[in-house]
């Protein structure tokens, strides 16, 4: 007769059997959870990048302004 506290050799065989079961399940649901966000995540950028060539073609084509010069011409007299 074994006691509560000192399991059997095989009860102990057993649930660690299952616990590696369950790990190896829920490793393989993250994978497949992980395959699926990325899916979707690649699928919605596609959406987008459709989106925004649209947008694209139907825009004016207007050529780019001159922007102002972001140094002063050289020849400025610097002074303090």
């Amino acid at each position: 007769m074994t006691s509560a506290a000192n399991p059997p050799a095989a009860a102990i065989a057993a649930r660690r059997r299952q616990t590696r079961n369950k790990l190896t399940q829920l490793e393989r649901a993250v994978t497949q959870l992980r395959r699926e966000t990325v899916f979707t995540q690649r699928k919605r950028i596609g959406e987008l990048m459709g989106q925004l060539r649209e947008v694209e073609q139907s825009a004016p084509r207007t050529p780019p302004q001159p922007s102002a010069p972001r140094t002063p011409p050289s020849s400025a007299v610097w002074t303090r």
